[in-house]
């Protein structure tokens, strides 16, 4: 069971500990923080895609194109395919239509 510290921890040897990613908050949705450094070459990254009304997920190799520099600098640019696909879904609850019964 993995509890959020709120105070200065006391590191017992028994327990595990790990760091929680850092968030960003989309809509009330929190969606792991995208990458904000160029990584190196060659990395694979993925975007967040909405265009067919749905939570799509593009691949991509970052090469230092324009297109690269301008997904990181607009915070769309992630490392995993489940951080993007989170990110497109809080990006769809602006404008999604609630289904109706």
């Amino acid at each position: 069971e993995w509890r959020t510290i709120i105070s200065h921890p006391l590191w017992v040897d028994q327990f595990e500990y790990r760091r929680k990613s850092s968030v960003i908050v989309i809509n009330g949705i929190e969606v792991p923080e995208p990458m904000r450094e160029k990584p190196e070459r060659d990395t694979a990254y993925f975007t967040p895609y909405i265009a067919t009304g749905f939570a799509n997920v593009m691949g991509n190799i970052f090469e230092y194109y324009t297109i690269d520099n301008d997904r990181l600098n607009a915070g769309l640019c992630h490392l995993t395919r489940e951080a993007a696909e989170l990110h497109a879904k809080a990006l769809l609850s602006f404008t999604k239509k609630e289904e109706t019964k």
